[in-house]
């Protein structure tokens, strides 16, 4: 089986979950980040919103590592993202590992000072999740719907997002709402 359990979870409180995106963000290369994945796995949360981590052979590892390879060619070709149809982007935001898991040569890299302080990062994230919140909650979507309507709305302003990224961070925004309530 491909799915190892849960894991470290990552939390806002001093285990920040450190994404793909942000990695490559700080320096690593595309073939450092393939190498760690093939070798050590990957997490993201599965379609019931579980954090999981996921070994090679999984579809999951195959989907980061795919993206990961159109992410090698959109640098390679001197494309850049807004000219492109796949939303990379977005998708390299869903991958990554807890700090606490990272592997080797990643958390030597958060560690530098190229990637910030955490303080900063943290309060960042939950002031744009409870951002997201208020934002869904007065414009009153229904929480069943809520994640289609903005997919599609992301979409007819030229960022798509697939129905379930959109979920995964209305579950993120409603968690950091009810921390944030008496």
């Amino acid at each position: 089986m491909t799915v190892v359990g849960q894991g470290e979870q990552p939390s806002d409180e001093g285990n920040p979950f450190c994404s793909v995106r942000q990695l490559l963000g700080i320096g690593q290369t595309v073939g450092e980040l393939a190498t760690a994945i093939e070798a050590e796995g990957i997490y993201t949360w599965d379609r019931f919103g579980r954090y999981r981590k996921y070994t090679t052979g999984s579809v999951e590892v195959g989907r980061c590592l795919n993206f990961l390879a159109n992410e090698f060619e959109l640098r390679t070709s001197g494309l850049r993202i807004s000219e492109v149809s796949e939303n990379v982007e977005d998708e390299l935001e869903e991958f990554g590992w807890a700090a606490s898991a990272l592997p080797t040569q990643q958390a030597s890299s958060m560690r530098s000072d190229r990637f910030g302080p955490p303080a900063l990062r943290e309060r960042e994230r939950t002031t744009l999740l409870l951002i997201i919140s208020a934002l869904v909650n007065e414009a009153g979507l229904p929480e069943r719907t809520a994640a289609s309507a903005i997919a599609r709305c992301t979409d007819k302003n030229g960022a798509s997002l697939t129905d379930e990224t959109v979920r995964k961070w209305l579950k993120l925004a409603e968690e950091a709402r009810q921390r944030k309530l008496p």
